[in-house]
C-alpha cells in the first residue's frame, strides 16, 4: 500500500504565489492602461494607489486560502492519528520489525547518539549505553518500598488508574545533597539534565523539577490478553498550541533491561 500525503508548507507556497501572480497581472493591466503614462510609476500618489489595489486584491484570496488550508491541515492530521492508532497493535506484534535509522549521528561524551527526528518543535534522540547497571541498580532499589500501580494525570492536578497505562511506578527522589560524595541516583541525573540541555539549549535547572519515575513491566507471555504496557500518550501538551509555561519540555527515558521480545517504544504522532 502507497501513501502519498501533500507537504502543507510546499502548498502554501504554490497558492500564495498563484495569487501574488494574479495581483501582480491585475496591477500590471492597470499600470499600462493608464490614462497618464507611467503616472504608477513615477506619482506618489499613484504608487501608493498601486499598493493599495494589489492589498485589495491579495488580501481576500490569502483570507480564504488561509482557511481552507488551516482545515486541509486538520484533515491531515486527524488522518495520520487515525493511520498511526490502526497500524500501533500491528509494529508492536511484529517482532521483526526492524528499529528506525536515525537520520544522522553524533557522539556525546564518548556516547554514540542517534539522531532521529530533529525539528525545532520535536526532536527524538537516542543515546546508547546512557545509564550504566550499577545506576540502574540503585534506581531500582531507591524505588522498590514504593512501588504501585501506574496512574495517569487526570488533567485537574490528581492521578488515577487507566487500562491504557499497565505497570509498576514509583518516584524515586534525586538525592542531590549527596552529589558530591558520588551517589549513583544524583550522578546519572546529572547527566541526564546535561544531556538535555546540550540536546536542547533550554539551560534547564534540577530546582523544581520532577522527582525520577522507575516504571516496571513484568511479562506474562505472548497469549497475555491485557499485557503490561503504556498506550500511545503525551508527555504535556500535543494540541499544537503555542507552549505554557511550567508545562513539560522534555522526556528522558532510561532503558535498565530489554526483554527477549516486545518492549518497543514508538513515537506515532510526527
Amino acid at each position: 500500500m502507497e501513501i502519498e500525503v501533500e507537504d502543507s508548507d510546499s502548498h502554501a507556497q504554490e497558492t500564495s504565489s498563484s495569487i501574488l501572480s494574479q495581483c501582480h497581472q491585475q496591477i500590471q493591466r492597470k499600470l499600462q492602461t493608464s490614462s497618464s503614462a507611467n503616472a504608477y510609476a513615477n506619482a506618489t500618489a499613484d504608487a501608493l494607489q498601486a499598493i493599495e489595489d494589489f492589498a485589495s486584491c491579495a488580501h481576500p484570496s490569502l483570507t480564504a486560502r488561509i482557511e481552507s488550508l488551516h482545515r486541509q491541515i486538520q484533515d491531515q492530521r486527524l488522518l495520520r492519528l487515525d493511520l498511526a492508532e490502526s497500524w500501533e497493535d500491528r509494529t508492536c506484534a511484529d517482532f521483526d520489525l526492524p528499529t528506525t535509522s536515525p537520520a544522522r549521528t553524533r557522539t556525546w561524551r564518548d556516547r554514540r547518539v542517534g539522531i532521529l527526528l530533529d525539528r525545532d518543535d520535536a526532536k527524538i534522540h537516542y543515546v546508547e549505553n546512557f545509564i550504566a547497571p550499577d545506576e540502574c541498580a540503585a534506581v531500582e532499589a531507591a524505588a522498590r518500598p514504593s512501588l504501585h500501580r501506574a496512574t495517569v494525570a487526570d488533567g485537574a492536578g490528581g492521578s488515577h488508574l487507566q487500562k491504557s497505562r499497565k505497570a509498576l511506578q514509583a518516584g524515586v527522589r534525586v538525592p542531590w545533597e549527596k552529589e558530591d560524595e558520588g551517589d549513583l541516583v544524583a550522578a546519572v541525573s546529572r547527566r541526564l539534565y546535561e544531556y538535555v540541555n546540550d540536546a536542547t539549549g533550554y539551560g534547564i535547572r534540577t530546582a523544581g523539577q520532577e522527582d525520577l519515575m522507575s516504571i516496571q513491566y513484568f511479562g506474562r507471555g505472548l497469549d497475555d490478553p491485557e499485557p503490561d504496557r503504556y498506550k500511545p500518550h503525551c508527555d504535556g501538551q500535543c494540541d499544537g498550541l503555542a507552549f505554557q509555561k511550567a508545562g513539560r519540555v522534555a522526556t528522558m527515558v532510561m532503558y535498565c533491561e530489554a526483554p527477549e521480545k516486545g518492549g518497543a517504544t514508538n513515537f506515532r504522532n510526527v
